[in-house]
């Protein structure tokens, strides 16, 4: 289940608001389990990440794919519509590759979620606004860890499952 956490709040008019930097435990930040190594995110913040967890814990790994992909897809298409030509398979080759960008970002995130042992919860993301800081997890133990140790922090989004019909 995936859940935002704001740290701080969203600044307007500010020329420079500050970044609110989370305070974390000592628990990785993927399957919390205690370790004294941190990882660098994004300065000026440093998430504890153990060395299992050092290569799929921060960040979103589909993207390093589907960004070259965007790009050669976007050169085909504007070059296709220089060419003032209707079927022009530049065009339709950059129109291929662009609406292939996301399901490939989703393949790639999927497959190497798959391959983790159960408990591991890949893919924080950090992310600053005007005055605020963003944090997107899936692991649930994180976010009561986050809210508990740091006063300003309040649960913005919790995507909650499904509902199913039980008989």
């Amino acid at each position: 289940m995936r859940q935002r956490i704001m740290f701080g709040r969203f600044v307007r008019g500010h020329p420079r608001p500050p970044v609110h930097v989370p305070q974390f435990g000592t628990s990785c930040a993927c399957c919390n389990a205690l370790t004294t190594r941190t990882q660098i995110y994004r300065p000026p913040i440093a998430v504890p990440v153990c060395d299992a967890c050092a290569d799929h814990a921060c960040g979103h790994h589909g993207t390093a794919l589907a960004i070259p992909v965007v790009i050669i897809g976007g050169m085909l298409v504007a070059a296709g519509a220089a060419v003032h030509d209707a079927a022009s398979w530049f065009f339709l080759a950059g129109c291929a590759l662009l609406a292939a960008s996301y399901p490939i970002t989703r393949a790639v995130t999927a497959r190497r979620r798959r391959r983790l042992p159960p408990g591991h919860h890949p893919n924080l993301e950090i992310g600053f606004s005007i005055g605020a800081t963003l944090l997107d997890t899936d692991n649930a133990k994180l976010v009561e860890d986050l809210l508990a140790r740091n006063p300003d922090a309040q649960l913005v989004r919790s995507r909650l499952p499904k509902a199913t019909l039980v008989d």
